[in-house]
This record gives C-alpha cells, structure tokens and sequence, in this order.
C-alpha cells in the first residue's frame, strides 16, 4: 500500500491528501464512514477496524460502492442497483453533460436519510405528518483556509398542516437525531429552512 493512511476524528488524510467520508486503498476499494472515526488500522490492506466516541460500532449494514475515474469516471454498487456516470459540473471547469457527480449523491443521500430521521422523531412525539418533502442542496466552493474546497448543505424543509414553532423544533431533532448530520457536524456548514 502507498502513502501513509492516518485518521483524525472527522477527517482523514491519506498520502497526503485530506479527504473526508471516503478512505481510498491502491486497488481504488472506497470505505465510507458515517458518525465513526478510523481508530485502528490492521496490517492487512483494506481492513479497517472503526471506532466510535462510546466504543466500537456494529454495522447493520454497509453499502459497497466501486469509483473508477474519479469525477469523470462511474459509480457502481456492488449489487448492481446504483450504477452511473460521472461528469465534472460546467460549474467546476467540466463538461457536464448526462452524469451526474458526487455533490448530487450526497445531496441525495443526506436528504433521503434526514427525511427518514424527521418521520422517526415525529412518530416518537406523536406528530402525523404527512406529504413531507425536503430539497436537499450541496454547495462546493473554495477553502480561503488551504486553496482546496469545502462543502456546505442547505435543506429546506416543508411539512404541510404542521403549526411552523412545531416543524422548526421537529427539524432540529431530526438534525440532532440523522446519522449524516451527526457525521459532517463541525466538518460543514449545514442550514435548515423550514419552507
């Protein structure tokens, strides 16, 4: 394996580069990390053990997903179910055309799961909702601090026939309680509209 391969809680550099979510071995197999830390790493290339703050996490389920070509290149689950092309946005000096990228998978993944997290605190407090959509934006811009990049969030949230004091003090719960928010939490900036 090449480069040193190193994690700090909600980041992780590797051969120099700091990445975050993905941690990247030579034979290009992504291991993606929600609200844990890579504490131990053993010997064997690609086997990591993970670590959360109260101890070391379970996983009760792990997608696997294979990247090849970077932006421009495609994404494939290893079941089959989630396969697509890459394409740089005109935005970011690509070609954009027919593939998506990875700030849309994100946008997608974060919303989806942070719209599951708002109907579970919801059923907790006794709340019906019903016809709940949240748009989920991923905003890539400069990092001023280091020359890179940086992500921000922003979902907007709307819960029709929900009193607004109510929907706000829902949307922070559920922001609280969503596994995406407890893992980029200090690591990008995220706003909450209820619309």
């Amino acid at each position: 394996m090449s480069g040193r391969f190193f994690c700090m809680k909600k980041k992780v550099v590797y051969g120099g580069y700091i990445m975050r979510s993905f941690l990247w071995n030579d034979h290009d197999e992504p291991f993606f990390g929600v609200s844990f830390c890579v504490e131990r790493l053993s010997e064997s290339v690609g086997k990591i053990n993970c670590g959360g703050d109260d101890g070391e996490m379970q996983p009760l389920y792990t997608a696997d997903v294979k990247i090849m070509g970077g932006r421009n290149g495609s994404v494939e689950s290893s079941d089959g179910v989630l396969r697509h092309k890459l394409a740089m946005p005109k935005e970011l000096g690509g070609s954009g055309g027919e593939g998506t990228n990875p700030e849309q998978l994100f946008a997608a993944g974060y919303g989806a799961c942070y719209e599951s997290a708002l109907a579970n605190i919801a059923r907790k407090e006794g709340v019906v909702l019903k016809d709940v959509v949240v748009h989920s934006q991923v905003m890539i811009g400069k990092d001023e601090a280091d020359g890179g990049f940086k992500l921000g969030v922003k979902l907007n949230i709307q819960m029709p026939g929900i009193e607004r004091k109510q929907a706000e003090d829902l949307a922070k719960k559920a922001h609280d309680f969503c596994p995406y928010s407890k893992a980029t939490r200090g690591n990008i900036e995220a706003e909450l509209n209820v619309i």
